[in-house]
């Protein structure tokens, strides 16, 4: 495969449109003046220039793509040269880093993605909401493009997904893995409800247990105490 010509630094539309993460240098300077593109995480102008080291963020989709420059080349080259990028997302989610979602899901997902990619893409993942917020919050957080991904539950923001809402009610839940088969035909067939979103993966839990100082053993037992659920429902 042919090398290009390389230079210290480059203007980003040009460097947007050589690595053909843009189809022209007018789209993207357009990109970046509707605020679509940052450098370092601040909006910049098309004439900015960029060289090798800084960190470019691209919205497509509806996600933050975080790119590494690599090199600077003023030639627009074949694609599988052009875009031998690296790409950075961030995971954001509640749960601490030994439980089992994150043990038994999130991370075995996350070095699959890495290793498949040869090592272009990775996820800097962030249990414990340790960007900060609650986990209520969360998917504000990947709508506003603060982090990439989210691992959270649509109870946390009642209204916000009000058909999924339906797998809440009590007793629903009989056999999770017929639930699990009817809530993916859900998502199937109702692409309105995520429609701001890119819904990667989508489960009930096999049960539910409450976590309590003093036995409960009975309806009786709880009357009196006081307790919190994740949901409305």
């Amino acid at each position: 495969m042919t090398e290009l010509p390389l230079v210290e630094r480059l203007r980003l539309d040009k460097w947007l449109w050589a690595t053909r993460l843009c189809k022209t240098r007018s789209l993207a300077a357009e990109e970046i003046v509707r605020g679509r593109v940052r450098v370092g995480g601040q909006p910049v102008k098309p004439a900015r220039e960029v060289k090798a080291g800084d960190r470019v963020e691209l919205r497509q989709q509806g996600f933050w793509r975080e790119l590494v420059v690599q090199a600077c080349s003023p030639v627009r080259g074949p694609a599988p040269l052009a875009q031998a990028q690296e790409f950075t997302f961030k995971l954001h989610q509640f749960l601490p880093l030994k439980s089992s979602v994150p043990a038994d899901f999130l991370l075995p997902w996350i070095e699959k993605i890495e290793k498949e990619s040869g090592g272009r893409i990775k996820i800097e993942h962030y249990p414990s909401m340790q960007l900060g917020g609650k986990p209520p919050e969360l998917i504000q957080q990947v709508t506003d493009g603060a982090v990439d991904f989210v691992w959270t539950l649509p109870g946390y923001t009642p209204g916000r997904f009000p058909k999924i809402e339906v797998f809440e009610l009590p007793f629903l839940n009989a056999d999770p893995i017929v639930t699990n088969f009817a809530l993916q035909e859900f998502i199937d067939r109702h692409p309105e409800e995520f429609a701001e979103y890119k819904v990667i993966s989508a489960f009930v839990h096999a049960g539910q247990l409450i976590h309590s100082a003093v036995p409960i053993r009975t309806a009786d037992d709880i009357r009196g105490l006081k307790i919190r659920i994740p949901t409305r429902v």
